[in-house]
């Protein structure tokens, strides 16, 4: 139970770089983090962001649960968390109409249609 409340903080924590100007946390944002210079605090931001929802995904599709196949992740290979991220900006540079939406909509979306659970 105490995993589960842990889990569940970090999952409603909103995590945003020193440099960020605003509280958007969108996909556009997200997008914009995991494009920046490499070493600077918005990256780090982006691949851990991005990191901790595959993570999470790949341990709902894992579990084979009944959720497994909306919320989960599978795959035979397992991505590096840089493959992720890179997964991750190749979907939103094709799915401008989502920019707006939540960023683990995006992040989510992305996974799911790199590793999908079947």
């Amino acid at each position: 139970m105490r995993f589960l409340t842990i889990l569940a903080l970090l999952l409603t924590a909103q995590l945003q770089p020193a440099a960020a100007d605003d509280n958007t946390t969108d996909v556009r944002k997200l997008l914009s983090w995991c494009k920046s210079p490499q070493g600077s605090t918005d990256l780090n931001v982006c691949v851990g962001y991005v990191a901790g929802v595959f993570d999470l995904m790949g341990m709902v599709g894992a579990s084979r649960a009944n959720n497994s196949a909306f919320l989960g992740a599978c795959g035979e290979k397992r991505l590096t968390y840089g493959a992720t991220v890179l997964v991750f900006i190749n979907w939103a540079e094709r799915h401008p109409e989502l920019w707006t939406a939540p960023q683990v909509v995006g992040v989510a979306a992305a996974i799911r249609e790199q590793s999908p659970c079947k």
